[in-house]
């Protein structure tokens, strides 16, 4: 039986009580998991299998890479993410961390559902949306949701801050 086919990084969304759509990082190796989730500027583990996922982005493991105990020490906890506790991010967060396992070669750039790297922030966003959108946690009228992000665009330190790190990472590819 190959156990290498079963070994997977996943992004998955689940509902939790200071963020109604939580994105956390699911490690995965035959019957075995550990859960990675950042709340605040705390970093926690379990080794339980997750109920009440909205969405999973699942990337395969390459072979030849370390157990996920030994994965899970190479998790990406920028400084400026742990120390900003305003709201939730997540997104951001799980974003990178799926960023550095493609650049140390652990994963493939492409997610097992056809999710390419270069398109994973826009899909962790919309995945994210459409869980608050559907639990109508989240309304907007089409006018306002176009400005706030015309606003976002010219004045928010957050998009300039994904938007480099989205061009290091496209730098580094080429």
């Amino acid at each position: 039986m190959d156990t290498m086919a079963k070994r997977t990084i996943k992004a998955q969304l689940v509902p939790a009580a200071d963020c109604q759509a939580h994105w956390i990082i699911t490690f995965s190796e035959l019957s075995e998991c550990i859960n990675a989730n950042l709340t605040g500027n705390t970093l926690h583990y379990t080794r339980h299998h997750v109920s009440g996922v909205l969405d999973t982005i699942e990337f395969h493991i390459r072979y030849g890479c370390p157990p996920i105990d030994q994965l899970k020490g190479d998790m990406w906890l920028p400084g400026r993410i742990m120390q900003r506790q305003e709201f939730c991010r997540c997104t951001e967060w799980v974003w990178g961390v799926i960023w550095r396992y493609t650049e140390l070669g652990c994963i493939e750039k492409l997610s097992t559902d056809g999710v390419p790297l270069d398109e994973l922030w826009d899909k962790l966003l919309q995945r994210q949306t459409d869980a608050l959108t559907t639990s109508g946690c989240l309304e907007v009228e089409a006018d306002t949701a176009q400005e706030g992000s015309r606003n976002e665009e010219d004045n928010g330190q957050e998009v300039r801050s994904v938007k480099v790190m989205h061009r290091q990472h496209q730098e580094a590819e080429e």
